[in-house]
């Protein structure tokens, strides 16, 4: 039971992944007028997307009929992940991958408050529109005996993509 878990993690990881990958680059490119390619991978998914989807929804599931805690602790545990990520990507790479230091109420230019606030509202909808469908589909679509045999090969493509990328970024 343990393993179909983290399977069906898998599969939610990569859902919300995509999904982070699509408003991100529409959000930037509506700001920038053109189409602008968001993310850290090649491939079109946001990773910090699919940690924050799986953080709203698994640990922040006691509060999922509270909209109001939902948003609050979905904020604060988003925003303290995108701290983190923020970070670790610039020790690794020596690279920024996005500076809020422009805006007000900003943490060293990792994070700050209207993004923030943008992204416990995305809690909200991760966990309230977004989950629900999700879940029906890796529930009820999904063939049982299959989804391993699609998290297997959907994390060994986000495997190639995560080599290739940390490869041509090394290599700069």
């Amino acid at each position: 039971m343990a393993e179909l878990v983290l399977v069906d993690m898998i599969i939610y990881f990569i859902l919300f992944s995509f999904c982070g990958w699509v408003c991100e680059t529409v959000f930037c490119s509506v700001g920038e007028r053109r189409f602008v390619y968001r993310g850290f991978l090649n491939g079109p998914i946001c990773p910090v997307y699919g940690f924050g989807g799986l953080i709203v929804v698994y640990l922040l599931a006691p509060f999922r009929e509270n909209i109001i805690i939902l948003f609050i602790m979905g904020m604060i545990s988003t925003t303290v992940l995108e701290y983190f990520t923020s970070y670790i990507l610039e020790k690794l790479f020596h690279q920024k991958w996005w500076d809020y230091s422009h805006r007000k109420f900003n943490i060293n230019g990792r994070v700050c408050l209207p993004y923030s606030l943008m992204f416990g509202g995305l809690s909200v909808v991760a966990v309230k529109l977004l989950y629900p469908p999700f879940s029906n589909f890796v529930e009820n679509v999904i063939p049982y005996k299959g989804k391993p045999y699609i998290a297997g090969t959907l994390l060994v493509i986000l495997s190639v993509d995560l080599a290739a990328t940390v490869t041509s970024l090394l290599r700069e």
